[in-house]
């Protein structure tokens, strides 16, 4: 008597990265392996279509086993569940799961209002002020924006922030470089000079009991940028 065996139906993969290029275009191919058949019975389905659009089948058949390829063009960043069902058997599938990335290009460093700083600018203030920063990452449906701020000397400046904003906090007299690094793709960076001064002294000449002056402090927004 004939054995019949199992109907079985297989990807090549389980997961697909589909980066999108300068063009907004990226591909893929996706194979499914299925047994005892002489005709190509898979049925490419895709979760959603307008991330993902599934190409005619190629059917190749085998002695053992077929196949049916398929090329995956990615329409925009997102993630889709593409499917094979083995229509001769029911509700026989195979699944793999595909990510269309956006990739950040540009990151660029503004000062608290959002103005961008040229490429040369430095950025100058005193020992114990602040000032804020940000940045912009693009494109603006980049898939991965977080950042990540750094400073070239903390002795002299340091900077904390998370996303698209951070602080700058001056700790003493000298120059340090603020950078701004992408951390999908450690290539993408943006920098700006930070100049410090020292915090004039306090007048140690006798004053009236009635004039008061200030002597250093924090103060935020009242960096000057020169270009």
């Amino acid at each position: 008597y004939n054995v019949i065996p199992e109907r079985q139906v297989s990807l090549d993969k389980s997961e697909i990265t589909l980066v999108l290029d300068d063009d907004g275009k990226a591909s893929g191919e996706l194979t499914a392996t299925f047994n005892a058949a002489s005709s190509d019975v898979i049925e490419w389905k895709t979760s959603k279509d307008d991330v993902v659009k599934i190409g005619t089948a190629q059917f190749a058949a085998g002695s053992g086993n077929s196949t049916s390829k398929v090329t995956l063009e990615a329409l925009k960043p997102g993630s889709a569940t593409v499917t094979a069902v083995r229509t001769d058997v029911g509700e026989k599938i195979a699944e793999c799961t595909v990510t269309v990335v956006q990739p950040v290009k540009t990151i660029a460093i503004t000062d608290g209002s959002g103005n961008e700083y040229a490429g040369d600018a430095v950025i100058s203030i005193k020992s114990g002020e602040t000032c804020n920063i940000g940045c912009i990452v693009k494109p603006e449906d980049a898939t991965d924006k977080s950042v990540e701020y750094s400073t070239s000397d903390a002795a002299v400046a340091s900077v904390w922030g998370d996303g698209s904003g951070a602080v700058i906090t001056a700790a003493g007299a000298g120059e340090a470089i603020i950078t701004v690094t992408s951390k999908y793709n450690s290539e993408i960076k943006a920098s700006v000079k930070v100049a410090v001064t020292a915090q004039p002294e306090p007048d140690k000449g006798g004053s009236d009991s009635g004039n008061t002056s200030n002597q250093g402090g924090s103060k935020d927004s009242s960096q000057n940028v020169t270009t």
